[in-house]
Order: structure tokens, then sequence, then C-alpha cells
């Protein structure tokens, strides 16, 4: 998400478990780090949250 007024914006993923969180966070968000190193200013910040409530499992899968 982005602000066209702002320089900010605002990414979220979701992970399926905490461990494919820290893998993409120790084996691949460091290659994409380096990828954009020369379109942004600083380092990103990141923030981890849980999931305190989802309706995931009550959404129909195509047959």
């Amino acid at each position: 998400m982005s602000n066209p007024s702002s320089l900010d914006v605002v990414a979220i993923s979701l992970w399926e478990s905490k461990a494919y969180a820290e893998a993409y966070n120790t084996n691949t968000y460091p290659e994409v780090l380096k990828t954009f190193a020369r379109m942004i200013d600083g380092v990103p910040k990141v923030q981890t949250f849980e999931s305190v409530t989802s309706t995931f499992h009550n959404v129909a899968v195509a047959a």
C-alpha cells in the first residue's frame, strides 16, 4: 500500500506458519533487499504479528 503524497510504502506478507516466515526472512529477504537497495533509502522496518482470528477456513474450494 502506498500513499501518493508520501514516500512511505506498506507491504503485508501472510505465511502459513511461523517457520515459513522465518525461512523467508533468513534465506530470501536479504536477497530482496539487495535487489531494491538502489531504489530505497535506509532499511525497511519489519514487524511481525500473529493472526488472532481468521475466516480462511470458510473459503469454498473450487471443484
